[in-house]
């Protein structure tokens, strides 16, 4: 059976997408969903009392992707698994902190250069991810390239990709990428984070969807989400669920089991096919710096 890794997010925790655990595993899937200690809710809640020093430890942009790397391993070698997970039909998709162990894992290689010169620089920003991206700034400098040969394909939503891989990394991603996105995304902006970073993807199969006015909890599941303050609380988070889980199987079945049936579902006409007016979904596979600009209708604030 082809196997799916799901990643979750910063202060969250491996229940977030269990509705999209349990969709992928009824078309067949083995799924696994790791929960990364040093930065998920439990910890949070940790710090919030004052039992820790520190709010995340720059260390876990490298321990997440091996937390992955090492499930791997551990299922490979456990005698109950044997013949079951077919290895060349392996995926992972994250969300947010998730989405970048997700990439990183892929290829992207974390960038200390880009971080460091960014990083020190203290230029205010309204980009909320950055506050965590920066911390990658006290990592030790060490081999930062976390790729594992195993995964076939990645997908991501609402990933924080601009200073921490920068075009330098994500241009060495070689396997089929999705990157989904919400257009009001308060903690990693769309264009910065999303957009941009897929002008830089140099693979053959990517894609890039958004929810028009969707969040960065848009495809989250209820459960977990209920402290959220108002702002950060997913919009019609049924449709992003649902949204989600048509296009990661469409894209897994496609770029994993090489399933042509499925290919036609990776298209703008299937996504304006699904695509309720109370968030709508667009999604396509090809972008250039000029139609981005032109988008804009003036000078963007960041250039692509």
């Amino acid at each position: 059976a082809p196997l799916a890794i799901l990643t979750h997010g910063f202060t969250s925790n491996r229940l977030h997408f269990n509705y999209l655990a349990e969709h992928l595993a009824t078309h067949g899937y083995v799924v696994l969903v790791p929960e990364h200690i040093g930065s998920n809710e439990e910890y949070k809640e940790a710090f919030l009392r004052g039992e820790l020093s520190v709010d995340v430890s720059p260390i876990e942009f490298y321990s997440r992707p091996l937390d992955i790397t090492f499930l791997l391993d551990e299922l490979k070698n456990n005698s109950e698994f044997k013949g079951l997970v077919n290895w060349e039909q392996v995926g992972v998709l994250g969300h947010s902190f998730g989405g970048t162990t997700a990439l990183a894992i892929a290829g992207a290689p974390i960038n200390i250069a880009r971080i460091s010169q960014i990083c020190q620089n203290n230029r205010p920003s309204l980009n909320i991810s950055m506050l965590l991206q920066c911390r990658a700034n006290y990592l030790p400098p060490v081999n930062s390239n976390l790729k594992d040969p195993r995964i076939k394909a990645v997908a991501v939503v609402n990933p924080m990709t601009s200073s921490i891989l920068g075009p330098e990394s994500m241009s060495k991603i070689a396997i089929p990428t999705m990157i989904l996105a919400g257009s009001k995304d308060i903690v990693t902006p769309f264009i910065e984070e999303q957009a941009h970073p897929f002008l830089w993807l140099t693979t053959e199969n990517k894609y890039l969807g958004v929810m028009v006015g969707g969040n960065h909890s848009s495809t989250s599941a209820d459960e977990g989400s209920e402290n959220f303050p108002g702002i950060l609380k997913g919009s019609h988070s049924e449709l992003g669920r649902s949204y989600l889980k048509a296009m990661s199987l469409a894209f897994f079945e496609t770029h994993l089991r090489d399933r042509s049936d499925y290919k036609p579902l990776l298209s703008s006409t299937y996504a304006k096919t699904i695509s309720n007016q109370q968030l709508p979904l667009y999604l396509v596979k090809s972008l250039t710096s000029k139609q981005l600009n032109q988008a804009y209708g003036s000078t963007p604030p960041t250039p692509p």
